[in-house]
C-alpha cells in the first residue's frame, strides 16, 4: 500500500462493517475510521437524529 491510499468499506446498516474494518485495519498494521462517529463528533448528535431533523441530504 502506498502513502495515501484509503480502503472503504460499504454495506447497509448493521452487516458488519465497523467489526470488519477493525479487524482488516489490524491486520494490515493501518488507522481505522469508523465515518459515523467522525459525523456524530461534528455534528453533536447521534445519526438517527441528524437524520430526523436534516434528512438524506443532510
Amino acid at each position: 500500500m502506498s502513502a495515501g491510499e484509503w480502503y472503504f468499506i460499504y454495506g447497509m446498516p448493521g452487516a458488519g462493517k465497523s467489526t470488519l474494518g477493525k479487524a482488516l485495519a489490524e491486520q494490515l498494521e493501518l488507522p481505522f475510521f469508523d465515518l459515523d462517529a467522525q459525523i456524530v463528533a461534528q455534528a453533536g448528535v447521534d445519526i438517527p437524529t441528524l437524520f430526523a431533523r436534516e434528512g438524506e441530504s443532510g
